[in-house]
């Protein structure tokens, strides 16, 4: 029986049911099978985590591997939130099918039965919200070279205010709006996350490290498959060591936006072997390891919430160098 304790509504009719369960009722198992793609059921992928969705439990039948052009990609069945108000309904453009939600948070009831809202307070954590969760396929394409860009969110016109978007038909995208009108510029800086950048700076002093500016590590190896977006970037002898290197502290977003992923990017050996795209996991440090234009990057699988152990960093990430590479 289907489980009605959450909104949920969907974009086309057929897809109710899926909604009402919160997932397909069929796996991607073969579709990765018939490519050689890794399956993951349930999760967040660290190399496309900011595309993802907050939770992992709005994620079903994560897929992932090379893409027909060779690009690393994640294909996977979502859960798409679509705040809710208690007196406009569904905060989103276009039709939506069976749409069943109700207001949520400390004062949910007064939020559904009266005419207005009294409160914005939700809840968080997966589902807590006010909103529903329509069933969607997500495709998700890593592209190192765009780290610097803005987010762009370009939808249907049906399913996107005219007032205050960009109407992108005379640039020949016809039915589709982009958010905002005025043109994004070509580049951002990446700025350094500031809940961090004192730890950046005691690192740099107590090891001797150079504080690069986060942006230059993306300009000068564009093609660099760090996950998100450098915040930190340290460059010298990697600490203990003769072997030179940077620590890379990236980010991306979100409900991440508190936490960075810490990594080591260094030469990769002349004969090493190509990684497959997307990296090669070492389960016995827990690290991600990916060789690309010469440079070898190794980070965390889990994200830090504060602290930082360069020594234990370091050490993971010569030994899963050494593993992957077979240098060691």
């Amino acid at each position: 029986m289907a489980d009605h304790s959450f909104g949920y509504a969907a974009f086309a009719p057929e897809d109710v049911e899926d909604a009402q369960r919160r997932r397909p009722p069929t796996d991607l198992g073969a579709y990765a099978a018939a490519r050689g793609w890794e399956l993951f059921g349930s999760t967040l992928v660290s190399t496309v985590r900011a595309a993802q969705p907050d939770w992992a439990e709005y994620t079903a039948n994560v897929v992932s591997g090379a893409m027909p052009d060779g690009s690393y990609g994640v294909v996977e069945h979502e859960l798409y939130e679509v705040e809710t108000h208690a007196s406009t309904g569904i905060q989103f453009g276009g039709a939506f099918y069976g749409a069943r939600y109700s207001a949520k948070g400390p004062k949910g009831f007064w939020n559904k039965v009266l005419p207005f809202q009294i409160s914005a307070d939700e809840p968080e954590g997966p589902f807590a919200g006010s909103a529903a969760y329509v069933p969607v396929t997500a495709v998700l394409l890593r592209v190192p070279e765009a780290a610097l860009l803005p987010r762009l969110v370009i939808r249907r016109s049906d399913r996107m205010s005219g007032v205050g978007n960009t109407d992108l038909g005379p640039l020949g995208l016809g039915g589709y709006r982009l958010a905002g009108t005025v043109a994004p510029p070509a580049l951002v800086q990446a700025s350094p996350n500031h809940l961090w950048t004192n730890g950046f700076r005691d690192l740099a002093a107590r090891h001797d490290l150079v504080m690069e500016q986060p942006a230059d590590l993306h300009r000068a190896n564009p093609r660099l498959p760090v996950a998100g977006v450098a915040h930190g970037v340290l460059r010298g002898n990697l600490p203990g060591t003769q072997v030179p290197g940077r620590l890379v502290f990236t980010g991306q977003g979100g409900v991440t936006v508190s936490q960075v992923r810490a990594g080591v990017a260094m030469a990769a050996p002349p004969d090493a072997a190509p990684t497959p795209v997307g990296g090669v996991m070492d389960p016995a440090t827990d690290m991600k390891a990916e060789i690309a234009d010469g440079v070898i990057v190794c980070w965390n699988r889990q994200r830090s919430t504060g602290g930082m152990d360069t020594t234990e960093l370091v050490a993971s990430a010569l030994a899963t160098a050494a593993h992957i590479t077979g240098s060691g």
